[in-house]
């Protein structure tokens, strides 16, 4: 089982990759739902901004774009 909170930042990053509309779009339901639900928990909270944070810079700001256009409550999480 992955780890969720590296799920859902491999699904954001993984989501601008794909050639497909109908799996990008899955992607980034998959990646929105099941980012704001742990959330809601500090210990996978923490664990998303640790493993954001250890990302390359270039990575980092790929994905926040992405996530700032996803999910709103994502994206203040890490800004």
């Amino acid at each position: 089982m992955p780890d969720p909170a590296a799920y859902v930042l491999h699904k954001f990053i993984i989501s601008e990759k794909r050639l497909k509309e109908d799996k990008r779009e899955k992607d980034l339901i998959a990646a929105k739902e099941i980012g704001e639900y742990i959330l809601k928990d500090k210990k996978y909270c923490n664990r998303l901004l640790e493993i954001y944070e250890n990302l390359p810079k270039k990575w980092q700001k790929t994905l926040k774009q992405n996530i700032k256009e996803n999910s709103q409550l994502i994206y203040k999480t890490l800004i």
